[in-house]
């Protein structure tokens, strides 16, 4: 069977389940689609009188998928997308269940653009829809093999939005490069939080090929290191 084929068939008892949850409270039309080539799955439902659409993407295939994105489409971001994504964040885990993370959505167009000053003048942070300033609350707890918790919980959880966005149709570009006490100022962050990324988004005006990857074999040792 094809791999989407797979993909699809697996997605299967999801999609009911999901349209029982629909049932309790909607009642309404509903209708699916399926997209092969993304393995992608929309449900369509209507709500209200309005039709609304929910698209899940196989997690294998937006791994693979992903790309760091630098061009935008000057294209707002529907509401109800951006909070799958920032629930995405949500439901990420973090060390000893702190949730040690607060996250600043910036929309403004002045405050991108100061951001996008603020991070070495990447003009991209500007021309983003959408800027996701990924904060920690808790910056002390030092897990016992010595790590601090913090930079690892915010990996995870802008990762989790950052396939989210992906499965949305959306773009995303990690953001390392900034002066974090600029960002600070300009998003009025307490001097006690540290800002630890930055996740721009939107919906993206290219598509860059795949960068090149180590082989598994390079990577990977079972038992012991091995060189």
């Amino acid at each position: 069977m094809d791999r989407h084929l797979e993909a699809m068939a697996a997605l299967a008892d999801q999609v009911f389940c999901f349209y029982d949850m629909l049932d309790a409270g909607l009642n309404k039309g509903r209708g699916l689609v399926f997209e092969g080539g993304s393995v992608l799955v929309t449900f369509i439902f209507q709500e209200n009188n309005r039709t609304k659409e929910v698209s899940i993407m196989e997690i294998t295939e937006a791994i693979r998928s992903r790309r760091s994105i630098r061009n935008y489409q000057d294209r707002l971001i529907e509401q109800e997308k951006l909070m799958r994504i920032l629930e995405a964040g949500r439901l990420a885990p973090s060390a000893r269940n702190l949730q040690d993370w607060k996250f600043i959505v910036v929309r403004e167009k002045e405050k991108r653009q100061k951001l996008s000053e603020a991070a070495m003048g990447q003009p991209y942070v500007a021309k983003a829809p959408v800027v996701i300033a990924a904060c920690a609350t808790h910056t002390e707890y030092i897990m016992p093999c010595g790590q601090y918790c913090y930079p690892i919980d915010l990996a995870i959880a802008v990762d989790h939005m950052s396939l989210a966005a992906m499965a949305e149709g959306l773009g995303t570009c990690w953001i390392g490069a900034f002066h974090e006490d600029k960002v600070k100022d300009i998003l009025g962050i307490p001097e006690t939080i540290r800002v630890a990324v930055m996740l721009i988004l939107g919906y993206p005006a290219e598509s860059p090929a795949a960068r090149p990857r180590k082989k598994l074999e390079e990577i990977v040792a079972y038992d012991s290191w091995t060189d």
